[in-house]
């Protein structure tokens, strides 16, 4: 029995003793041939690592270190502490690397960690230890990292094309820092634990979100976050008291940042032309998020909003610059956020009031935005908008409202938007928005007058001047001109009715002069309709409009169109003079479609292209127009 334990222990030393010798052996063979400019050749095993301990771990680290291997097996970490070190590893499809408790798994001084075919497995298992420096892991399912209490800790490398994240946190107490996350197949980093600091790192052309973070007490400095294929950063609705401080979010598919959650703190960020093509925002705060501060922040040119608040509340914003994009501040839902005068929008002060009984904004020459919610007795007089500003938008303020005599300089998303809300609009000059200059929503009892709007560059029915949804509205003595594209240079629409349109000038616009679509009972009185490139005045699916004594003149197609299923409208002494038609069969009147029931009397039409008067529907009644000189 003796004779057996002793040669039992001989067996144990001479493993061990024949182990050490063999990896001496390799190191200097390799060196030497290294020295000699030789390749180093390809090592395969198979099952070789698959039980590292602290019995073996030293012969093995120095087996695998400054080689090249490829392994046919799992490198299963049981205990001890396995180094490797400048080590070139490719591992066959299916197999992992596990670090189990209490055990260390180091990957130092340039390793790469790779694929032979397929994808291989890498786990951090709960309470094992670590360190991955200056070395690169590439074509993973993905790093796992399952330990906590800063056991492992990850510097200075790379995680690349890896199956699903480049680094999947599931453990608290973790810190990430100068690392690389380049083209993993979905976020580069996913952190589903708390307490996590990511520091220095890149994520770049990830084709998910570089950065995706489920939880809470996460801290992110001073990344980059650059042309990934989804959302730069995206916080889920369970996370918050999150700090992302001196980033630099850039060119990602999707939203520049994304959160959904609360106590979020986006600080000194720089965050630009994220979005382009996807119409988003730099910023996006949605319905579940709440309680978020944005300090320091400068945003250009991201998609279609710099900063998009959404039926979100409770958030602060403080000495941010936002530049350069078509709606640079837009907060909608929600309205109950401190956004103060440290703000800027291309240079210009941003004033946002929230349910306030007493505003007054007179006289100032670098106005940037002007958001007022739930507010009245409001006087917003002789202040001049910035080039590529937002505008004014009102929004649930009745009473007592005026806006008199503002500049509304070159490209303003919007001119001036009264949303519920009824004020008096007058005098204000409002030049090249990317939208409807003056547009009335839901909003009634409003009077619209002298305005003198121009080169508006909107689409569709609401150009120069739109009301929608909005009754018993003054719109009186403005000036449209060369309202662009499809723009309307007034257009009522979605049952705007009993409004007044009197003694208007639209002139050489883009699309119809006066557009009236499912609307009724207005007055269109008196108007000047000139060189437009479409008709003079459509009514469209519109009943009991009254159009009188109006000048339509030199249109391109129709001076007057009724068009759908239009009834009961009054045509009357109009002059309706050498409108174009555009070799449609059009006349300087047309009755189309379904239309019926339609007076037309008392008109003079002449000098008309094709027909004075073109007939395509039945029932409607001509009398006492005089007609001459169409052609």
């Amino acid at each position: 029995m003796n004779n057996v334990k002793s040669n039992f222990k001989c067996s144990k030393t001479f493993t061990r003793h024949t182990l050490s010798t063999l990896a001496s052996l390799t190191f200097y063979f390799l060196l030497l041939m290294t020295m000699c400019g030789v390749a180093a050749a390809e090592t395969d095993y198979t099952n070789e690592f698959s039980d590292v301990n602290s019995g073996n771990c030293d012969a093995l680290s120095a087996l695998i270190s400054n080689a090249n291997s490829r392994i046919n097996g799992n490198i299963n970490v049981n205990s001890g502490t396995l180094n490797i070190s400048a080590a070139n590893i490719r591992m066959y499809i299916g197999r992992s690397i596990n670090v189990k408790a209490n055990a260390t798994l180091n990957v130092i001084d340039d390793s790469l960690i790779s694929h032979d075919t397929g994808y291989y497995g890498f786990n951090y298992e709960a309470g094992s230890y670590g360190t991955i420096s200056a070395s690169t892991i590439q074509y993973s399912t993905r790093l796992s990292l399952a330990t906590g209490n800063n056991n492992v800790y990850f510097s200075n490398s790379t995680f690349r094309y890896n199956q699903y994240q480049g680094i999947y946190v599931t453990a608290s107490n973790v810190s990430i820092t100068d690392c690389t996350l380049f083209q993993n197949n979905d976020q580069g980093i996913r952190v589903d634990s708390n307490n996590v600091s990511i520091i220095g790192c890149i994520f770049n052309k990830n084709k998910d979100e570089g950065l995706y973070i489920t939880s809470t007490d996460v801290n992110v400095t001073d990344c980059l976050i650059q042309y990934n294929d989804d959302q730069g950063i995206y916080l889920e609705a369970t996370s918050g008291n999150v700090n992302i401080t001196n980033c630099t979010v850039y060119k990602n598919f999707q939203q520049g940042i994304y959160v959904a959650s609360t106590f979020v703190n986006i600080t000194d960020c720089t965050i630009q032309s994220n979005g382009i093509n996807t119409a988003v925002e730099g910023i996006y705060l949605t319905s579940t998020s709440g309680n978020v501060n944005i300090t320091g922040c400068t945003l250009t040119s991201n998609g279609n909003k710099n900063i998009n608040i959404e039926s979100s509340g409770n958030n602060v914003l403080r000495n941010n610059n936002i530049n350069d994009t078509d709606l640079n501040l837009y907060v909608t839902g929600n309205y109950d956020n401190d956004i103060d005068t440290s703000n800027r929008i291309n240079g210009g002060v941003v004033y946002y009031f929230y349910n306030d009984s007493s505003v007054s904004l007179t006289d100032v020459d670098d106005v940037g935005h002007i958001t007022l919610y739930n507010c009245s007795n409001v006087l917003i007089k002789n202040n001049t908008l910035v080039t590529n500003g937002d505008g004014i938008r009102l929004i649930a303020s009745t009473a007592n409202v005026t806006i008199d005599n503002n500049a509304l300089n070159s490209s303003n998303y919007y001119g001036i938007v009264l949303s519920s809300s009824r004020a008096n609009v007058t005098s204000n000059t409002i030049t090249s928005t990317d939208s409807t200059a003056i547009l009335l929503s839901n909003s009634d009892d409003c009077v619209i007058t002298d305005n003198t709007v121009s080169t508006n560059t909107a689409n569709g029915y609401l150009g120069g001047i739109g009301l929608s949804n909005s009754n018993d509205n003054n719109i009186s003595s403005n000036t449209v001109t060369a309202t662009q594209t499809s723009g309307a240079g007034i257009s009522l629409s979605t049952t705007s009715n009993s409004n007044t349109i009197f003694n208007n000038t639209i002139d050489c616009s883009g699309g119809n002069g006066i557009s009236i679509s499912v609307s009724s009972n207005n007055d269109i009185l008196n108007n000047t309709v000139k060189n437009r490139d479409n008709s003079g005045l459509v009514l469209t699916d519109s009943d009991y409009n009254t159009v009188q004594y109006n000048d339509l003149i030199d249109n391109g197609f129709a001076g007057v169109a009724i068009t759908g299923d239009g009834s009961h409208n009054i045509i009357t002494q109009n002059d309706i003079l050498s409108n174009d038609c555009s070799g449609y069969q059009y006349g300087g009147v047309s009755t189309l479609d379904s239309s019926t029931n339609n007076s037309i009397s008392d008109n003079t039409i002449s000098s008309n292209a094709i027909n004075g008067i073109y007939v395509a529907s039945a029932g409607n009644f001509f009398s006492n127009n005089t007609i001459t000189s169409n052609t």
